[in-house]
């Protein structure tokens, strides 16, 4: 033993020997793993088993930490593996839940009980299966641990192999009565599920368990729980063995049913297999809500049903602007009175960007929700801060039956929206066929001239040059020539780039295409032709009839360097490219 003159007693006062000194510095040292500390303690005379206010030794400790030398050393040196801490957690059960392979091993050395059971019903077994701790299960396994006093409830499939494999029975019982079959179906597991059921896992023995379970005491039932999860399999399983598709929950004072929770968390497909099963769409709940109200709020549990929210959005505002519109969707479809709530934003404010629940609804595709405000009079015309109308959002989004619908209601096709933009110039920018068609069968005007003079085929050729919708436009009698020219000699923009670099700069595969119907149509061919071959329509200096030719990889030079190379073309479009030449030098031959 080394001599006791060596050490430093000059810690507040305390000298090593003190009892308080001792525990206190030897948990420290063990705590961060001082090997050398550790020995030199207890050397001087340090119990090696002295308890912590939580009735933790230092063995405890290190096996939370996962000092394997500690271990060791704290075993040779008679460290009791039984002792339990206030919970009855030994050494063993700390180090199983940290997943501290080798400490567990010379536990398990010196004979630590492998199946002494925690305050809370807990071996190290359960601890490591908790964690998913695959070898530190495999060390307890081959130890004698008891494989039957776990349910496999866990998520880590794996890990329910080996135990099956090991032996376990799969119809085993928890404290609480609850099968391995039951916790993986609550948690949503089809793997381990599917794993149990191959396994023998006994469906009919839980069934009954299962449907008269209350998973608290608010008398809230597996149904509740798998639809606020949007555990579909699970939910599936309960409904086709008779669970009460309407039994209400009394959680938070709530009242809800299944199809509450599901649709507050916007849970489609469970919204959709609890309609299925008979869930009444119109149920209440204690604040008098339905599951629209739920779709349509941001808010969980006992949300109540505000008149004006803060951003003056009323509730139906919520779900479009919370993206559950598939929930509000499959409401509607299944009879949801929706009176209720359209009568309700209708007494609404706008909110603050001048947005109505039309505006709304047209932009997001709800065509119930539209159908049932303009039976209810209002405003189809009325503009946004922004200017645009629902017709305007209806159009860029390319809604066609909500077109179709704001038209029959006398939607002014021909409004002025923002930077002078109609609904036609909209849908034509955004190459919206259907819609441009609609449009045009309710006398929009083609000729009708934006803020930067353009016009709604100017804007087409611009975007992505959509054939159909130039061809729509070009049928309604616009002057090409005047479109022509005005291409031809319209002013630059921002990139220096006129509408016909747009067109040019569009999809390869359609820039003949659209400079074959302009001349069709009547254009000039000899003007846009001799624009073709002047143009220049890159940095790097390629022409436009390049452009036209092609769209081969320019490379080369900045703005202003004339000395631009075009690569080699794939021989896999050299027909294609061909064909573009041909057509477009039938444009130019005659200049």
């Amino acid at each position: 033993m080394r001599n006791l003159n060596c050490i430093n007693t000059d810690i507040s006062g305390i000298g090593v020997r003190t009892a308080t000194y001792a525990q206190n510095v030897n948990a420290i040292s063990c705590l961060n793993g001082n090997i050398e500390a550790v020995k030199l303690l207890i050397e001087c005379g340090a119990d090696v088993n002295t308890i912590d206010k939580n009735n933790q030794t230092v063995m405890h400790m290190a096996s939370i930490k996962g000092h394997v030398k500690v271990v060791k050393f704290l075993l040779d040196h008679d460290a009791d593996v039984k002792k339990v801490d206030k919970d009855k957690r030994t050494a063993l059960h700390m180090a199983s839940i940290n997943g501290h392979t080798q400490v567990v091993i010379w536990l398990l050395e010196y004979r630590a009980d492998v199946n002494a059971i925690s305050s809370y019903n807990q071996t190290a077994l359960h601890m490591a299966s908790t964690k998913g701790y695959i070898e530190v299960v495999e060390f307890l396994v081959e130890h004698g641990a008891s494989v039957n006093a776990i349910a496999l409830q866990r998520d880590h499939t794996e890990l329910v192999k080996f135990l099956i494999k090991s032996g376990v029975d799969v119809n085993a019982f928890d404290g609480e009565n609850r099968t391995a079959l039951y916790m993986a179906s609550m948690r949503g597991n089809n793997e381990v599920v599917k794993l149990l059921l191959e396994r023998g896992a006994d469906v009919k023995a839980i069934i009954r368990f299962i449907l008269d379970c209350k998973v608290d005491e608010d008398n809230e039932t597996a149904l509740h729980m798998a639809s606020r999860h949007g555990y579909i399999d699970c939910v599936r399983f309960l409904l086709e063995h008779d669970a009460d598709v309407n039994a209400s929950s009394n959680k938070n004072r709530t009242g809800q049913t299944a199809l509450h929770q599901a649709s507050i968390e916007g849970h489609n497909k469970v919204v959709e297999l609890l309609l299925e099963h008979g869930a009444h769409v119109n149920a209440i709940d204690a604040h008098k809500q339905t599951a629209l109200h739920m779709a349509c709020s941001d808010v969980p549990g006992d949300v109540r049903f505000p008149k004006v929210d803060q951003g003056n959005r009323a509730a139906l505002y919520e779900a479009f602007l919370n993206f559950r519109i598939t929930v509000v969707k499959l409401l509607l479809k299944h009879g949801v009175d929706v009176n209720v709530i359209v009568r309700f934003i209708l007494d609404c404010k706008i909110d603050e960007k001048g947005q109505t629940a039309l505006h709304m609804a047209s932009e997001r595709d709800i065509i119930v929700v539209v159908r049932l405000l303009l039976v209810c009079d209002v405003d189809v015309n009325a503009s946004t801060n922004g200017g645009n109308t629902s017709l305007h959002l209806a159009s860029v989004w390319g809604h066609i039956n909500i077109a179709k619908l704001l038209l029959e209601h006398r939607a002014d096709a021909n409004a002025i929206g923002p930077a002078g933009s109609t609904p036609l110039h909209m849908a034509s920018m955004n190459g919206r066929t259907e819609v441009v068609k609609s449009l045009l069968e309710h006398s929009a005007d083609v000729h009708a001239i934006g803020h930067d003079n353009s016009t709604a085929l100017h804007l087409a050729l611009r975007s992505d040059g959509n054939i159909e919708v130039v061809e729509l436009l070009l049928e309604r009698g616009v002057n090409v020539n005047a479109i022509a020219r005005f291409l031809l000699n319209c002013k630059v923009d921002r990139y220096n780039k006129t509408a016909l670099h747009y067109a040019l700069e569009s999809d390869w595969r359609s820039r003949t295409g659209i400079v074959k119907l302009l001349v069709n149509y009547g254009a000039d061919d000899k003007a846009l032709a001799r624009f073709i071959l002047n143009l220049k329509v890159d940095k790097g200096n390629a022409t436009a009839l390049v452009r036209v030719i092609g769209g081969l990889d320019v490379r080369g030079s900045q703005s202003g360097d004339s000395d631009g190379q075009v690569s080699e073309v794939d021989s896999d479009d050299h027909e294609y490219y061909c064909n573009s030449f041909l057509t477009t030098a039938k444009l130019v031959q005659n200049i």
